[in-house]
């Protein structure tokens, strides 16, 4: 879904600077959308059992128009933009895999230990089900090592 979106999204855009640039006025800056959250979780395909959700939570450096039509895809894909995205917590270090390099914008992909990690600082409760179900696939060694730095009890979920 995440693919098809940012596709779409930047023939959009591109095509929306292209009449902007035509008739003379201000073109949409180069932006980047980093999806981070459920989303990212449903896209990496971990084979986890997870709900899906209509929200996507995405940090984005993008002005107002750009913001509206991504909106506008994703409303056609059944979805919605989180306007509280900013405020998820997500390690510093989150590093993040490239979706599209477009030709007005550049889309991301948190890796899943930094989200998974994130969920289950910011949320242990509501998300104990679903660490536990991660923890009981094998999880990588980068989340050990996160939830070490981030002093995460990891016991807490079994």
């Amino acid at each position: 879904m995440l693919q098809r979106v940012f596709t779409i999204l930047d023939q959009e855009i591109t095509e929306l600077n292209v009449r902007s640039r035509a008739e003379g006025m201000t073109e949409i800056p180069r932006f980047y959308i980093k999806v981070v959250g459920q989303t990212a979780l449903l896209e990496a395909q971990m084979g986890l059992p997870l709900f899906a959700t209509v929200d996507v939570d995405a940090y984005a450096n993008f002005v107002w128009l750009a913001r509206e039509c991504f909106c506008r895809v994703l409303e056609r894909e059944g979805r919605h933009f989180d306007e509280l995205s900013d405020q998820i917590w997500m390690p510093p270090e989150t590093q993040y895999r490239q979706m599209i390099q477009g030709v007005s914008f550049d889309g991301y992909l948190a890796e899943p230990e930094y989200v998974l990690i994130s969920k289950a600082l910011k949320a242990p409760k509501k998300n104990g089900p679903l660490i536990r179900d991660y923890l009981a696939l094998r999880p990588s060694p980068l989340f050990f090592a996160l939830a070490e730095t981030y002093k995460l009890n990891l016991e807490q979920f079994l």
